[in-house]
């Protein structure tokens, strides 16, 4: 029953510089424009177990990242979400390519029950729309246009 959408972009710049951004985990306020304020609710400012509370106009969700790889992969659970979503998390790739990084971020939706697949996928494909933008506005960040 497991939903996943991936989007993916080429950013001119090297993966080091791209990692910079995503690893300051705190500050995705600074360059994703759907994110009215972000803060971190853990002593630790990266890695495996930071925490980070997203506000997007009403919705308040909490980020705990569950996977760091620097500077390949950064993952992280979404909680807050509703109830018919087992489980929802965001996982940042980036591949180094001769233009630059090649920077893909999937979601993946798990309902509570199969019932709940259709719920799912509806969810994956709307956070694929926000993970879209999320990308277009990182490229925007480190391509410093």
């Amino acid at each position: 029953g497991m939903a996943e959408v991936t989007r993916s972009l080429t950013i001119a710049a090297p993966r080091k510089a791209v990692w910079a951004v995503l690893a300051d985990f705190d500050r995705i306020v600074d360059w994703a424009h759907d994110v009215d304020h972000s803060c971190l609710l853990t002593d630790r400012a990266s890695g495996v177990g930071a925490v980070r509370r997203i506000q997007q106009g009403a919705n308040t969700v909490t980020e705990t990242v569950v996977d760091w790889d620097e500077p390949t992969r950064l993952a992280y659970r979404i909680d807050g979400l509703p109830r018919l979503l087992r489980r929802v998390i965001n996982r940042w790739d980036l591949a180094e390519d001769e233009d630059g990084t090649r920077a893909s971020l999937t979601v993946e939706v798990v309902p509570v029950r199969p019932p709940a697949t259709v719920v799912a996928r509806l969810a994956a494909w709307m956070v694929g729309r926000v993970n879209a933008r999320m990308l277009s506005n990182l490229q925007a960040q480190v391509e410093g246009s």
